[in-house]
């Protein structure tokens, strides 16, 4: 059995800065709800990348969630600076210090394929849209930090409008 892990931004409000010291957040590959999350993530995928290609002054920036193999098994980490190298094919930097993954670090630079990315998500408007998998983190986060993360998060994970 493979265990994944996920980082949580502490801070999300600056999700797509660099951020040392956040929680971990272990979920068994055959947890429903993250699978979910992570589905529905994938499945809106091109209209997020399509919106962020757009160049649209409202992005107050954007991130995604990468899976990586790491040393004992699979870390979903975030990735900030991210460039398109074309045909699937990413460019960013860890926005996350990982636990697992040897010698990488906060703010290594990787590349990526699109089938690696596990959630994505930007702010417009202080609210934050997208991250399917830090919403199923809320609900095992303490109350104060949950309601906190709440209040940032837009009410619903896609935007009314692109």
């Amino acid at each position: 059995m493979y265990r994944a892990v996920l980082t949580l931004i502490t801070t999300v409000f600056l999700a797509t800065q660099a951020v040392a010291g956040d929680p971990v957040v272990v979920f068994e590959n055959e947890n429903k709800e993250m699978n979910t999350a992570i589905a529905e993530a994938r499945s809106t995928l091109p209209e997020f990348l399509n919106y962020v290609a757009s160049g649209s002054s409202e992005i107050e920036n954007f991130g995604v969630k990468v899976s990586l193999q790491g040393d004992e098994y699979i870390e979903h980490i975030w990735v900030s600076d991210v460039t398109v190298l074309g045909k699937g094919k990413f460019r960013g930097r860890l926005a996350n210090a990982p636990v697992n993954l040897g010698r990488m670090k906060l703010g290594d630079q990787i590349t990526f394929y699109e089938r690696q990315i596990s959630d994505w998500n930007f702010v417009r408007d202080g609210k934050g849209y997208g991250y399917f998998t830090v919403r199923v983190i809320a609900t095992q986060m303490a109350k104060d930090d949950a309601a906190a993360l709440a209040g940032f998060l837009s009410a619903e994970p896609l935007p009314v409008r692109w």
